[in-house]
């Protein structure tokens, strides 16, 4: 079965190069100052990479604040976009609702090409080739494609950028823009679509246990900072998502009897998580958002790449392997001292 997948993809790749052919550059050019109209573009249905991709959006704008950039998403979290200073435009991608019906596929190609883009950035994983991403360049393409060089990727986008997976994340697509500008600046990526005055009630910390695949954090972890919170009177609350059943049941009945389900949209959750002083939860999705939103955060790395998705900073705390108590009870009492 994967030498099928293999061979189909070759397949897909092949003909993705014969029937639209690209400009094959990759020279570095000079005449980015000029660029007017920029896509950046994401196709998958990552919450994460979702967020993620905004530094790109963000080192833009810095180095082309006349340019109007807009950004295409799943619209599962286009909300996630909302009221961004750096988007002109945000678009929305909804794969289910446009191959039930070609014509709507064609019809937004159709109107992307209008748009007549200097360059469109496919922003994958750098350490990946996303058919489907390469693909999706082409069609809308008629100037230049930016992409991650790996594998047959050089074969497809007009400009290819060797990938890194030894920096953070959002700091790898930047290199993306760097091709163009090799000063541009980068920031972690920041949201907009909520109103940062939300008011902080008095329960200091969120455990928030929501996760997938091998990221889950087990009870002897859950129980050993929960001893830790205990140990310097703070009020806390252990929380999941409505999809977190499957984590749930794994848990002893003491456990779950305190775990509080939330069910709420992307706006919801992000007001609720702010009126928390401090979050500790593992590197999922939610994480990225609460780093973004710029809430200080207690990141539980069980069995993930720390380099590419750790946050650090004077709000940012990072468990990895092993727990140091005492600088962690440090940086709590130091976030608590400083909360508004």
């Amino acid at each position: 079965m994967k030498k099928l997948e293999k061979w189909l993809k070759q397949f897909l790749i092949f003909l993705i190069k014969i029937l639209l052919p690209g400009k094959n550059n990759n020279k570095i050019n000079d005449d980015w100052h000029n660029f007017k109209r920029v896509l950046v573009f994401r196709l998958d249905n990552r919450f994460g990479n979702s967020i993620l991709i905004l530094s790109l959006v963000q080192s833009i704008k810095k180095s082309l604040p006349g340019a109007a950039i807009d950004v295409m998403m799943t619209s599962s979290y286009i909300a996630l976009y909302k009221n961004h200073p750096d988007i002109s435009r945000i678009i929305q991608y909804d794969q289910k609702h446009l191959f039930r019906n070609p014509l709507r596929f064609l019809f937004l190609i159709k109107n992307l090409r209008k748009n007549n883009y200097d360059i469109v950035f496919s922003s994958s994983n750098p350490d990946a080739l996303s058919v489907s991403q390469a693909l999706f360049c082409r069609l809308v393409t008629k100037g230049r494609s930016v992409g991650f060089d790996w594998k047959d990727s050089a074969k497809i986008y007009s400009v290819v950028v060797r990938g890194n997976t030894t920096i953070h994340y959002s700091a790898a697509q930047v290199d993306l823009w760097r091709h163009f500008d090799a000063k541009a600046e980068f920031t972690f990526p920041k949201l907009y679509f909520i109103h940062k005055n939300t008011q902080r009630l008095d329960q200091n910390i969120l455990l928030w246990l929501g996760a997938t695949g091998n990221k889950i954090l087990n009870e002897e972890l859950i129980t050993f900072l929960v001893k830790i919170f205990e140990e310097i009177n703070l009020k806390y609350v252990i929380a999941a998502g409505p999809f977190d059943d499957k984590i749930i049941a794994n848990y002893s009945p003491g456990l779950r009897a305190n775990i509080l389900i939330q069910n709420l949209d992307l706006g919801g959750i992000a007001s609720w998580y702010r009126t928390f002083n401090i979050i500790c939860m593992p590197d999922t999705g939610p994480m990225h958002m609460v780093a973004a939103l710029d809430i200080p955060l207690i990141q539980v790395f069980v069995n993930s790449n720390v380099k590419q998705y750790g946050y650090r900073g004077p709000n940012k705390y990072i468990i990895d392997k092993e727990i140091n108590a005492d600088s962690l009870k440090q940086f709590v009492r130091k976030q608590l001292d400083s909360a508004p």
